[in-house]
This record gives structure tokens, sequence and C-alpha cells, in this order.
């Protein structure tokens, strides 16, 4: 992801994720295996996504909300995050660059929705750790 830095989210992320108790790899649980937030509703048409929670990770539940400020701007490929990207697969690159795109669109349409732009920043983080979710989990 373009926001995250590796030193920072790698060692998290894992932590995370290499708790004790198994968790399944569907698309609705992949933001519910993420301790800071609370699960997704299984059955019905409206999706209502439980509230940021207090439980779990603090350093990840931060780093995640920290790193989802940074999708209010244009996506762009800097100098630094170029240089990163070097001897990455393209494959990598190429869901970086497609999640990158849906966070910063996701973070202007909610923020012309809502008046409170630390709710959009929590959404985003939510749909954030989807993607790095996604990510650790590829083949």
């Amino acid at each position: 992801m373009a926001t995250i830095r590796e030193a920072v989210a790698c060692p998290k992320v894992r932590e995370a994720a290499g708790r004790s108790t198994p968790i399944s790899d569907t698309p609705e649980n992949r933001c519910g295996g993420f301790p800071a937030y609370s699960g997704h509703p299984r059955s019905g048409g409206s999706t209502h996504r439980g509230h940021i929670t207090r439980a779990g990770n603090v350093h990840l539940r931060t780093q995640l909300v920290e790193a989802a400020w940074a999708y209010q701007h244009r996506p762009a490929v800097g100098v630094e995050i170029a240089k990163r990207h070097e001897g990455l697969p393209p494959e990598v690159v190429a869901r970086a660059w497609k999640a990158q795109l849906r966070l910063c669109g996701r973070f202007r349409h909610l923020a012309a929705k809502k008046n409170t732009k630390s709710v959009v920043a929590a959404a985003v983080a939510r749909e954030l750790a989807g993607f790095l979710w996604a990510e650790m989990t590829a083949a």
C-alpha cells in the first residue's frame, strides 16, 4: 500500500493475523479478522458495519486510521514509493495501485456525503484493513 510503511505495517499486521484463533479467509471475515473493527452482519439486503472498537491492538488501529488520512489526497506514485516498488512482482504493484485508486475514491465519495471526516477516515481504515488482509493471504 502506498501509505503504509513496511517497517511499521508488516510486524503489526502479522501480529494481528498470527493470533492463536483461526480466521477464515472469506470476504466477510477479512476486516473482522483485525481486532480493530467489529463484525459484519451475515444476512439481509442492507450492510451495517460495526463501529470502530477500542478492543484489540491499539497500535494497529492507530496505524490504519493514520494511513487512511493520506487517501484524502489524489492517488500518485512519488519518488519514495517508486523506490519501494523496485524489485516487487508486477502483480503486487498492480494490486497496490488498484487499492490506492479505490481508497482515494472512497475517501472523496464518503467525504462528500458525511460532515465528519474522522468517520470517513475510520471507514477507509476498515477497507484498508481488508486490502492488507487480502495481500497477506494472496498466494
